[in-house]
């Protein structure tokens, strides 16, 4: 795991650095900013958008009463796309393009679920409505205390 953390912040920033220095050397200095900027709103605003989509089809799936499983990763997917976007580079870039799209980020989230479930070990269970009940409604439903008796006098 730490070879891997090593390679991935001395690896990747070298590469981006390099492709930096070869865009800036057939472009020129000025462009190659313009383009790291551009690319950064260009994100940011992409991001923005796809994320307000994900928060609205999540919204829907638990207004109807499912678990917005899929749309919770694709919505994770987004903010590392952001992040991606935002941070100066081409390598970057790209790949934060390919997690925000929705063809992509829709292929991959079922492999990031595939992912978490073989990595954590995170059991939970949520009632779920009964028949005729509505959607959001606690199921079973709370039954009221009984009526005293006159043999609850014993505290146990």
């Amino acid at each position: 795991m730490l070879a891997k953390l090593f390679l991935a912040f001395t690896l990747i920033p070298a590469l981006e650095i390099y492709l930096l220095v070869q865009v800036g050397q057939y472009l020129g200095a000025g462009y190659t900013v313009l383009l790291i900027l551009v690319t950064g709103a260009v994100g940011a605003a992409l991001a923005r958008r796809e994320g307000m989509a994900v928060l609205a089809a999540i919204k829907k799936q638990v207004d109807s009463g499912r678990l917005p499983t899929q749309q919770l990763l694709q919505g994770a997917l987004v903010l590392v796309g952001g992040v991606l976007l935002i941070t100066p580079g081409l390598l970057t870039d790209l790949a934060g393009l390919l997690l925000i799209l929705p063809p992509t980020r829709r292929r991959l989230a079922p492999s990031l679920g595939r992912y978490l479930r073989r990595h954590t070990n995170i059991h939970t269970s949520f009632p779920t409505p009964g028949p005729g009940q509505p959607p959001g409604s606690s199921w079973p439903a709370p039954r009221a205390d009984p009526p005293p008796t006159d043999d609850d006098d014993e505290p146990f």
